[in-house]
């Protein structure tokens, strides 16, 4: 069965990553292993989602005064990975 895309996001296969890294301005890494897919907005923002190998989806927003964050989570089986 094929996953709806909620109106407005753009996805994209990364499966062939074996990982993804982030480095933020205070020099920390934040390290995402077996990334699947990539969720970004159609017309601009300051974030975009990652959904790794096991179903947790993380979420990268642009840095402000405090530097960059990540926050993640995981849905209940059946729910849309990501929804914004």
């Amino acid at each position: 069965m094929n996953e709806i895309v909620p109106a407005g996001l753009d996805k994209r296969d990364i499966g062939y990553e074996e990982w993804r890294e982030y480095k933020f301005s205070n020099g920390s890494i934040y390290r995402i292993d077996c990334p699947v897919a990539l969720y970004t907005r159609l017309y601009g923002g300051t974030t975009h989602r990652v959904v790794d190998g096991t179903g947790v989806v993380h979420c990268v927003a642009y840095p402000g005064p405090s530097g960059a964050t990540v926050l993640r989570w995981k849905v209940k089986d059946g729910s849309p990975a990501v929804s914004f």
